[in-house]
């Protein structure tokens, strides 16, 4: 219970089911005088593309009305303002969700914005924003709605915790003081990470078999909400496409759709598959890839719930210091070190966008996961905050425009101002280009000027001048 104006924080929400019978309907027509026979009228319903009565919209917003006297701001409040769109029918004795989140606060005029979801199981009913005024600043009430704070104890539930790079994600997340739930195989718990702190929740259960997963993502519905899924199991590179489907695919199908429907009534939520280079790299290992391609289908149809606070992201290593890659690498081979996995997935997490991230020892690269010519799938690269003046239309350019172009992009993805000469500037030379930084620079540009670099020319190009003839020479050859 919120009773104090500066309480508030966003993220704040409220999520409450409720159904409407033909009797809301008859008090709701006495009360608007609308008795329109598609509310009503079976026979008449019937024979509509809606085939039954619906739920006028009016009737179905009304619960709004309660989340702005109930909760927020509660008994002070003042309804000023609302948006609304209807997406699907809501149809009668069907339980339908209403989900409301704080999304702005304007402490001045308190005022708060309201972001509303009305949801059945992973359908969208209608989407709706609200402003409410509050009238005081402090305030007792009894009686409000159960209003989840922003900053409780989030819960993520990690696969593949017993093996390298699940670990190292769970043992990262547990660092952050996320409470964890961890389905691992019976037998495998003593390979967990011992380090995890705080609340762990450590289920038993074979993501190989149907029957246990089911049951598994039962036990899931009468838990907390789970703000994140990270699904980083996988049998071996040499496992039956059955056994590679069922834990790739099957498993982390299911969890994503058991879990949906309370990251929705959160309208926050974060889905992240520890995908695979190997998809582009390695396309002999057929049912390997084939099984990631599968778990990519997952992520992909996630793209339409974006705008209501929930992202899909995968993350694909290239080969990572483990026993799963061992067989696979030789001693020569970069390596990517779990951690930097684990860190990859928080950064992911914390940005809030979907996004198809390659990994690799050299660097990262952004992108998007779509169908390519020749029913390939490829990274393409994201369009980057930095971008370099375009040339002029009427001519080519030629090397002076290009080194311009560079020198533009390069001082703005380091935020360098025209004081500081980049000529003859070498890697180290100030604060803000060293080898963290060097590799955002080396995608900036790839962005900006439509190139790629390989993983040796980023590690080998460590001075400006070198950096532009390069650029150079990629343009030119474009």
């Amino acid at each position: 219970m919120v009773n104090c104006f500066t309480d508030f924080a966003i993220g704040d929400h409220v999520c409450f089911t409720k159904q409407f019978t033909m009797s809301d309907f008859e008090a709701f027509s006495v009360l608007s005088g609308d008795r329109n026979r598609l509310h009503h009228d079976q026979g008449h319903a019937a024979g509509t593309e809606f085939g039954k009565p619906v739920v006028p919209l009016h009737l179905a917003i009304a619960p709004m009305s309660a989340m702005a006297g109930m909760g927020f701001p509660g008994d002070p409040s003042l309804y000023l303002w609302h948006e609304v769109k209807a997406v699907s029918p809501v149809y009668y004795d069907v339980p339908v969700t209403y989900s409301c989140r704080l999304t702005d606060i304007n402490l001045s005029h308190q005022v708060l914005t309201l972001s509303v979801l009305v949801f059945s199981g992973n359908q969208v009913l209608i989407e709706a924003k609200m402003g409410v005024k509050a009238r005081d600043s402090r305030w007792e009430q009894q009686d409000s709605l159960d209003i989840i704070r922003a900053d409780r104890r989030r819960t993520a539930l990690v696969t593949g915790a017993s093996g390298t790079i699940g670990g190292a994600v769970a043992r990262r997340l547990s660092d952050e003081g996320w409470n964890l739930i961890l389905p691992v195989r019976e037998g495998s718990e003593g390979k967990l990470p011992r380090s995890l702190q705080g609340n762990t929740d450590i289920r038993t259960v074979d993501l190989r078999e149907g029957e246990a997963v089911s049951d598994f993502c039962a036990t899931l519905k009468d838990s907390t909400v789970i703000d994140a899924v990270i699904h980083a199991a996988s049998p071996p590179v040499e496992a039956s496409v059955t056994e590679l489907a069922a834990v790739n695919y099957s498993a982390f199908d299911a969890i994503v759709d058991t879990v949906l429907s309370g990251m929705m009534g959160a309208q926050e939520g974060h889905i992240v598959l520890i995908g695979s280079s190997a998809v582009r790299h390695r396309q002999e290992w057929r049912d390997y890839v084939a099984a990631k391609y599968m778990a990519q289908s997952v992520v992909n149809r996630l793209g339409s719930l974006e705008r209501f606070g929930i992202s899909g992201s995968t993350i694909a290593p290239g080969f990572v210091l483990s026993d799963f890659s061992r067989k696979y690498r030789s001693e020569e081979t970069d390596v990517l070190m779990p951690e930097q996995v684990a860190e990859a997935v928080l950064d992911v997490m914390e940005s809030a966008r979907p996004v198809y991230l390659e990994l690799e020892a050299s660097g990262r690269r952004a992108g998007s996961f779509r169908p390519g010519s020749g029913g390939d799938l490829s990274v393409v690269s994201t369009p980057s905050a930095v971008a370099a003046p375009a040339p002029s239309p009427a001519r080519e350019p030629d090397q002076t425009d290009s080194r311009s172009r560079i020198e533009v992009v390069f001082r703005r993805s380091l935020g360098l101002d025209d004081a500081v000469a980049v000529n003859g500037l070498v890697i180290g030379d100030v604060p803000v280009w060293d080898s963290l930084r060097h590799i955002q620079l080396m995608m900036d540009l790839e962005a900006a000027l439509d190139i790629r670099f390989s993983s040796n020319e980023i590690a080998q190009t460590t001075t400006y001048g070198g950096l532009s003839q390069l650029c150079v020479e990629k343009l030119q050859s474009n």
